[in-house]
């Protein structure tokens, strides 16, 4: 099984900046270690939506236990020698 690979924002931008400067999606594909359909995905997303189409969105799931706790108690637990 191939490990699942994250991709930041900015790695999506100059993506799909590339392409619309002529590189062609399957050296995309290489060069970004991705799957070409990743690749069509992303370009379909920014002509909706220009750059906002290219964030991350909300994933279903089990909510981090870490969102319960305060900033100030997160801080304190963190920061304990």
């Amino acid at each position: 099984m191939q490990a699942t690979k994250y991709s930041t924002y900015e790695l999506r931008v100059r993506a799909v900046k590339a392409n619309l400067k002529g590189m062609a999606k399957n050296a995309l594909a290489n060069a970004y270690q991705v799957n070409r359909s990743t690749i069509h995905r992303w370009v379909k997303r920014y002509h909706e939506k220009k750059e906002h189409g290219l964030t991350r969105g909300a994933v279903s799931g089990r909510p981090s236990a870490l969102e319960s706790i305060k900033d100030k108690t997160f801080l304190t637990v963190v920061s304990k020698p």
